[in-house]
């Protein structure tokens, strides 16, 4: 059977990639057709001869793409994420919502609180894991207690970086790594390192070597860089509720555990291992992939 794939193209090339490798009785294509026209004109040549169409992100405004998947009468799997989650309840509540998509697909996500977001909007949702990681090993304990985040450019607000700062005015002798931003919209402190894009490699470095991993968004889902700082052993500052992770719902909440984390690892610089066995049960790719690819097989034969 062939499935179409389109959506978030990071995550959306990498997952037809990891299907292809384990699921020999279908093949899974992935078409970029949020950004390329030749994309969408591959899609639509392809479209008659697919069994099922999977929507790598949710789709609540009117999309040329999905209009032909439903004038085909495809069969569709929508993935949702976040963003995606956030302006669908914006759009229900504004009665803008454009649900036809919503109405004839099934649902999935891997963050639960997404769920029971979307649950007055989406007919038949179900969580279902479709993220791993692969563990590399690490025995050694960290150097230094350096913080690690993410906050790209012009949506610090977004990403907490206001507290961020005030965490690094607080604690002058610990360097904070920021990716994905230039520094152009922010203060300048001497602890404050602002490397802007860089690579896969060059972030795995700074994911292995910093004990402390900040992810203080506004809104998010099951979100890859906390598994991938939990992976390492880090401690994880989160402002949503994870059983490995630190909530930090304020302002005040944030601080305190910055403080008994900087603490901690002013003491020891052990690596945290009940996080990396966490990491290892539920991000083990031929698992994910096992239970995502017969859930795919149940969709398409219904």
């Amino acid at each position: 059977m062939l499935v179409l794939i389109n959506g978030l193209s990071h995550f959306g090339s990498s997952l037809a990639k990891d299907l292809n490798d384990f699921d020999h009785s279908n093949r899974y294509i992935f078409l970029n057709t949020y950004v390329s026209k030749l994309a969408q004109f591959k899609f639509l040549f392809l479209l008659p001869f697919a069994g099922l169409v999977i929507s790598f992100n949710g789709v609540s405004s009117n999309s040329g793409t999905m209009n032909w998947v439903l004038r085909f009468g495809k069969k569709v799997m929508m993935f949702w994420h976040g963003t995606d989650a956030l302006l669908a309840k914006e759009r229900f509540l504004s009665g803008t919502i454009y649900d036809q998509y919503i109405q004839k697909a099934h649902h999935f996500s891997d963050a639960p609180w997404l769920l029971n977001e979307l649950s007055g909007i989406l007919p038949n949702a179900e969580q279902i894991d479709f993220k791993n990681i692969e563990l590399k090993e690490i025995k050694d304990p960290f150097l230094t207690s350096q913080v690690l985040t993410y906050i790209p450019d012009n949506k610090e607000d977004f990403y907490g970086m206001s507290w961020v700062i005030e965490a690094a005015k607080k604690f002058p002798l610990v360097t904070f790594y920021i990716m994905g931003n230039s520094g152009k919209n922010s203060e300048k402190l001497k602890n404050l390192v602002f490397l802007g894009w860089i690579n896969s490699d060059e972030a795995a470095k700074l994911y292995e070597n910093s004990p402390i991993f900040l992810r203080l968004t506004k809104h998010d889902g099951n979100a890859l860089s906390v598994a991938q700082a939990l992976s390492v052993g880090a401690e994880v500052i989160w402002t949503y509720p994870h059983e490995k992770t630190h909530l930090a719902e304020n302002q005040i909440d944030f601080d305190k555990k910055m403080e008994e984390l900087i603490s901690k690892y002013n003491v020891s610089l052990a690596r945290n291992h009940q996080n990396i066995q966490y990491v290892k049960e539920h991000y083990n790719k031929e698992v994910v992939m096992k239970n995502l690819i017969n859930k795919i097989h149940e969709v398409a034969s219904k």
